[in-house]
């Protein structure tokens, strides 16, 4: 990895620590292979799942409007933005390079309210919000459609179970506040919980009841990195991984048969040819006092070069790795050349052998 490399990814770890220092249901239906709101009655509400909320201030938003919104977004991304004309509200996609590489993940929320044209909210990574609207300008043409910044307007929040982990529905509804502009279940993961965007000047403990603010402020980044998410560009390193390789397609993240899009031709033959060695996968570190670069290779029993560190928070975080090699214990080494022990499992969201 070159200087350059890892002085870009060390100021991106920093960005995320910093965030993780100032960040203090819904039944979802399945609709076109995504996750949609289900309503379901207050008296349904159950507290045993012990739901947290965080603001995801680490997160950005861009506005996308205008009378060719959707049609923009569906030659850029993985996912199929028809399914927003039904009745999916929130879209999870990756924007590919012309090689098929990832380059940014997204979630795109519909919102209606904003404008009398189509408009759509796409989430992103607050360090990566410029960079993705110079590029998609570049593929706008004539195309009718504005793409603003508008992450100081609104603020994101995560509402989840901080304590589980398992694959069970949020049988949870929580009536959508009238100041939010969007409610909606992750379309990620069922039981990773909601999302939720309200203007920046009003928090969320003001309009939902029962359900605080966690007071660990990693907890969300501990969450996804628990149940093996990915998100951001240091889980996914522009235009070094590949869509499946992030698990896209476990995670309702790619169409296969909406047709073109950027990168399109490769994951889609990735996909036919059902060979996919590498996956990001939940990696336990048996220590928390190690500064691991992003990138350092990860070696098995043996000794074999079997993937590649991603990132942590504490004890908890990500590797891509070769499926197949990863039984028994594995070892990263520090920049200090201290070994590190991690343990990597299959998450319990992967489709069933």
């Amino acid at each position: 990895m070159s200087v350059l490399c890892r002085t870009f990814h060390r100021l991106l770890r920093r960005s995320l620590q910093s965030a993780v220092k100032h960040e203090g249901l819904i039944k979802p239906a399945a609709v076109c292979g995504l996750h949609t709101t289900t309503v379901l009655p207050s008296e349904s509400r159950s507290t045993s799942q012990n739901l947290s909320c965080q603001a995801l201030t680490h997160r950005g938003l861009v506005r996308v409007a205008g009378k060719d919104a959707s049609d923009f977004l569906q030659g850029l991304i993985t996912n199929d933005m028809r399914c927003m004309e039904k009745d999916c509200s929130t879209l999870y996609a990756m924007m590919l390079n012309v090689q098929g590489r990832v380059l940014y993940d997204m979630i795109i929320y519909k919102i209606n309210e904003l404008s009398e044209e189509p408009c759509y909210l796409m989430e992103v990574e607050n360090t990566v919000v410029q960079d993705i609207i110079k590029d998609m300008k570049r593929y706008k043409l004539r195309k009718k459609v504005d793409l603003t910044p508008v992450q100081d307007e609104y603020t994101i929040w995560a509402i989840f179970p901080e304590s589980s982990d398992t694959l069970d529905e949020l049988n949870v509804k929580v009536t959508k506040p009238e100041s939010s502009i969007s409610f909606s279940s992750d379309p990620r993961l069922k039981n990773f919980g909601c999302r939720m965007i309200l203007p920046s000047d009003v928090k969320a403990s003001e309009v939902l009841n029962d359900i605080s603010a966690t007071s660990d402020p990693a907890a969300y980044h501990i969450k996804r990195y628990r149940l093996g998410l990915g998100e951001g560009p240091l889980d996914h390193p522009p235009g070094n991984c590949f869509p499946l390789e992030c698990n896209a397609d476990f995670l309702n993240g790619v169409s296969f048969d909406k047709g073109c899009y950027i990168g399109q031709e490769l994951t889609a033959r990735s996909h036919h040819t059902g060979v996919i060695r590498k996956r990001l996968m939940p990696i336990k570190l048996n220590r928390t006092d190690c500064d691991i670069e992003p990138g350092q290779k990860v070696h098995n029993a043996v000794d074999k070069n079997v993937g590649k560190f991603r990132n942590a928070v504490r004890d908890y975080g990500l590797a891509l790795l070769r499926v197949a090699d990863v039984k028994g214990p594995l070892t990263v080494t520090t920049p200090n050349g201290d070994v590190v022990e991690v343990t990597a499992n299959k998450p319990c969201w992967w489709p069933q052998e």
